[in-house]
């Protein structure tokens, strides 16, 4: 019988798994460097598994949704997405802790990938034993459904070469929108406006 998966809201007791699905999204190269390493990326783990956990950051189990087994509830995927409105605020929180537990010294002095009037996609994986079966666009469907009377519209960044994904991002209602520069690499911005 094959697997049955539901999406629903993240809890604390979440924040693992949210922390092994941001890093995902984020790639192992862009981990190490945020960790100052490869040797340091348990470090990284245990901060974004923390700031999962917590309430007033953009990684929190709050603004995440999840894609679990039907039987026994497992985490197997997540979406994080974020009102842009808190960017600032937020950001200076994620650079804070990570120059104090990492050794780093990230200045907010890069552009922001989103801004107010906007929900951001931040954070989308599915693991890679639950793929090809849909909860990626389940997930986003789920987000948009989820903002969907606030009437704000959704926005997201993906990189150029990355055709399945854009495919994927237009097939469930986003359009281009332009370019946004992201850590030095210019990326393709997408908005869905409900």
């Amino acid at each position: 019988m094959e697997q049955q998966y539901i999406i629903t809201a993240a809890s604390r007791q979440d924040a693992p798994a949210i922390a092994e699905a941001i890093m995902m999204a984020l790639g192992d190269d862009l981990c190490a460097s945020i960790a100052r390493g490869k040797e340091y990326i348990p470090l990284l783990r245990t901060l974004f598994t923390d700031f999962a956990a917590s309430e007033d950051n953009q990684y929190s189990y709050r603004n995440t949704l999840v894609a679990r087994e039907s039987a026994g509830g497992k985490v197997v995927g997540a979406l994080v997405a974020y009102d842009g409105a808190n960017i600032a605020a937020w950001r200076a929180k994620f650079f804070g802790e990570a120059n104090t537990r990492l050794g780093q010294s990230f200045s907010d002095d890069l552009p922001y990938e989103t801004s107010a009037g906007e929900i951001y996609l931040d954070s989308l994986a599915v693991f890679p034993e639950h793929r090809g079966r849909h909860l990626a666009r389940r997930l986003i469907e789920a987000m948009v459904e989820r903002h969907k009377e606030g009437g704000i519209p959704l926005g997201l960044l993906v990189e150029y070469h990355k055709d399945r994904a854009q495919a994927l991002y237009r097939s469930c209602g986003f359009t281009d929108a332009g370019e946004v520069l992201f850590i030095d690499t210019p990326m393709l911005h997408m908005v869905h406006n409900h």
